[in-house]
């Protein structure tokens, strides 16, 4: 990736948070567990744990974002935001602490998994359908997916899976790298789904781990119901 792709990628972190201004600095780990961010999206609120924002972290030069003194006494002073962007580790969807920080400090991808969640961008199944998928070729159905429609799209050379073979609202698109893909150094797979039935879903997480993407999936989910259940019990 080049220098200008990650300082663009980092200045989307940066923005997705809040429309205003995201102050940041350094914390110890005590602290930094009992930071939050609340955010709302679509009107749809939800209480992220300062330290699933490792992303942010490591672009701002070791620094987290933190709220104003205003929102951390008053979750209802909510940043406003199109967007939300998260890492975690997997099994278990662990944050950023003492114990793991090598984990995330490691080059690939390992156990990390980025989430991304919208209410914008919803994939247009329809159009998909209609016009992309007839260049993808059907393959048998891998092992460890049994559930999903397995091709290799003949334009990008990936693999794709999906949850059925015609337009769904709740379909569920998996995009992988090939294991010899020479240009791959951390081959990935990234996968495209809804949540909520209003958002758009899409996280990654390392080719190797493709065979454990139901727990993963089961995982992402899990966590931001969370996230969004906190926020309904502190309202």
């Amino acid at each position: 990736m080049s220098k200008l792709s990650v300082l663009i990628l980092a200045a989307i972190s940066y923005m997705v948070l809040s429309c205003g201004k995201v102050e940041h600095k350094d914390m110890p780990y005590i602290e930094l567990m009992s930071h939050k961010l609340y955010v709302t999206i679509d009107s749809i609120n939800f209480n992220i744990p300062l330290n699933y924002y490792y992303n942010i972290y490591e672009s701002n030069g070791g620094h987290w974002p933190i709220a104003s003194e205003e929102e951390k006494t008053s979750p209802q002073k909510r940043k406003m935001a199109d967007s939300l962007r998260f890492v975690a580790l997997t099994p278990g969807m662990q944050p950023y602490n003492d114990k793991n920080s090598d984990e995330f400090k490691k080059p690939g991808w390992g156990r990390k998994v980025q989430v991304y969640l919208t209410h914008r961008e919803r994939p247009d199944w329809f159009y998909y359908f209609k016009y992309t998928a007839p260049r993808l070729v059907s393959l048998p159905k891998n092992e460890f997916l049994p559930q999903m429609f397995h091709y290799s799209d003949s334009a990008t050379g990936q693999d794709v899976y999906m949850s059925s073979d015609s337009p769904r609202r709740d379909l569920v698109q998996i995009f992988c790298d090939t294991a010899n893909s020479v240009s791959k150094y951390f081959p990935s797979c990234s996968v495209t789904a809804s949540y909520m039935d209003r958002f758009k879903l899409h996280y990654s997480f390392a080719l190797s781990r493709l065979d454990q993407w139901p727990e993963i999936d089961n995982e992402v989910r899990r966590l931001l119901d969370q996230f969004h259940q906190e926020a309904l019990e502190i309202n």
